[in-house]
């Protein structure tokens, strides 16, 4: 699989994640879609307008069209949830087709992020990459606010990984895809391709992912140990219950099955590290290992599969790329949820946009 396939790939996997997330809102009322809620972007209708004008912002960029400060400054929240969930999808399936006419060449192409005083210059590639985190970021806040209303948290993880396909069968069936538009098998060129402009990418995510967790580990580490243990309706309840369940998954699950060709059996929920100084060394310790796993991958394994045994016993093989791209989005859901969680406890959130980190590599370089 080549990087312009990888970014197709997310590109359907982040629409699936969208359409499922507006469904679980749909019960809701437009009171409860609008009431404030703790969180960056303070209710539920300015966290996903939000989504929708950087979204559009991105679009733009990538497509090389003309007045892009003219275009945000004059963006047009929606005010009703399917006026939302409409343009939403709109702009889903334009980023789809956006990144299914992509080859590496274009991938790896500069674009020109207009600021309106400054005109910033990035690759394709990572500003579709910085979208898609940003996506998974806020819609992680979301998932947050849903836990004090009466519809119930979707699961947003499903759609990157080919063994859930019995998990995705109803959003597809929703959108009339097939799940070989999500794995399409790859022709025998294809599987010759050089891996290099995908393996860079991938260097790139687990590079931000060490950033990441640093940069939240700075704000957590201000939170009060009442704060930092309190049940605020999280996933895993507690800011500590999910930075453990990121050790767990990301650190004891995902990389011992990469790295190591093991398959330990643990529970999602486990508590591996109670000492929360201890646990943010750990995790940053864990994250360190990723970019130096990456940078040590050859053609074959890129282009191949993962096998191993999941937590309930099956066997699983899976495509080598995508599944290593779900291990990093993974990451920035839960990232997003502590986001909200810290907003709630009163304490400022980390900026977490995967550029930000690409102007600090830009700045560190000169």
């Amino acid at each position: 699989m080549g990087l312009a396939e990888h970014l197709s790939r997310q590109a359907r996997a982040n629409g699936l994640a969208n359409r499922r997330l507006h469904a679980a809102l749909a019960g809701l009322d437009e009171a409860a879609f609008h009431a404030p809620r703790t969180g960056f972007f303070p209710s539920l209708a300015s966290t996903l307008n939000h989504i929708l004008a950087v979204d559009g912002y991105y679009l733009a960029a990538l497509r090389g069209e003309p007045d892009m400060p003219r275009r945000w400054t004059e963006f047009r929240p929606a005010a009703r949830l399917d006026e939302l969930a409409a343009r939403q999808a709109a702009q889903d399936e334009a980023l789809i087709a956006h990144c299914e006419a992509l080859d590496d060449a274009r991938a790896a192409a500069s674009v020109a992020l207009d600021r309106g005083e400054t005109v910033q210059h990035d690759r394709a590639a990572d500003v579709l990459q910085h979208l898609f985190m940003h996506q998974t970021h806020h819609r992680g806040q979301a998932h947050a606010m849903l836990s004090g209303t009466p519809a119930p948290p979707p699961q947003l993880d499903e759609f990157l990984l080919a063994s859930d396909a019995p998990l995705r069968e109803a959003d597809l069936r929703g959108l009339g895809w097939s799940e070989a538009q999500l794995f399409p098998p790859a022709p025998e060129a294809a599987r010759a391709e050089p891996t290099a402009p995908l393996r860079a990418h991938l260097a790139t995510l687990a590079r931000y992912g060490l950033w990441a967790t640093r940069r939240l580990a700075e704000r957590v580490a201000a939170l009060p140990e009442a704060d930092y243990r309190r049940d605020v309706g999280l996933f895993f309840r507690s800011v500590h219950g999910t930075l453990n369940h990121l050790l767990v998954a990301e650190h004891h699950l995902w990389y011992p099955r990469f790295a190591e060709g093991c398959s330990p059996r643990l529970r999602l929920d486990d508590e591996l590290e109670h000492d929360r100084a201890r646990l943010a060394e750990r995790l940053e310790a864990g994250a360190r290992r990723w970019p130096a796993f990456v940078a040590a991958l050859d053609e074959s394994r890129l282009g191949g599969t993962l096998a191993y045994v999941t937590t309930t016993g099956q066997p699983a093989d899976l495509p080598f790329a995508a599944t290593l791209a779900h291990v990093f989005n993974h990451g920035s859901h839960h990232r997003g949820q502590i986001s909200a969680a810290l907003s709630a406890l009163g304490q400022p959130a980390p900026e977490l946009d995967l550029v930000r980190m690409l102007q600090d590599e830009a700045r560190a370089a000169r």
